[in-house]
């Protein structure tokens, strides 16, 4: 004659446990994980891809210029607004402020000009 089976432990707390077994077997059913079939499976897959893909478009402020690297090094520098380049981890973009370059065309100073050897020349001079 045989031994009868020995009962396994599942890990979790039993019914005598008092108040952590009641509430184990209250809100048990919201710590296990779903099953899919292959259309769960594929719809998280295709999630997957999406947010991995939406890694590749990225947005310059006006104020901003964006370098593009692969792998580390340096492809172009992007313009202001919106840009698409590989998904990460093959491309990636870096941030800087854009230097500012002044439109307006300056006049230089009495003594700035006569220093630099370019004095204004006037009417009378003439």
């Amino acid at each position: 004659m045989s031994p009868p089976p020995i009962a396994k432990d599942r890990g979790g707390p039993s019914e005598s446990s008092g108040l952590i077994g009641i509430l184990f077997e209250s809100f048990g059913g919201m710590l296990r994980l779903p099953r899919f079939d292959w259309r769960g499976r594929l719809l998280v897959f295709g999630l997957v891809v999406v947010a991995w893909a939406s890694t590749a478009i990225y947005r310059v402020q006006p104020d901003e210029q964006g370098v593009v690297m692969r792998f580390g090094a340096r492809i172009y520098t992007a313009r202001a607004g919106l840009g698409v380049h590989w998904p990460y981890p093959i491309d990636t973009v870096q941030f800087s402020k854009a230097p500012k370059v002044d439109a307006i065309e300056r006049q230089d100073s009495p003594a700035v000009a006569a220093a630099s050897g370019r004095a204004r020349r006037t009417e009378s001079s003439l």
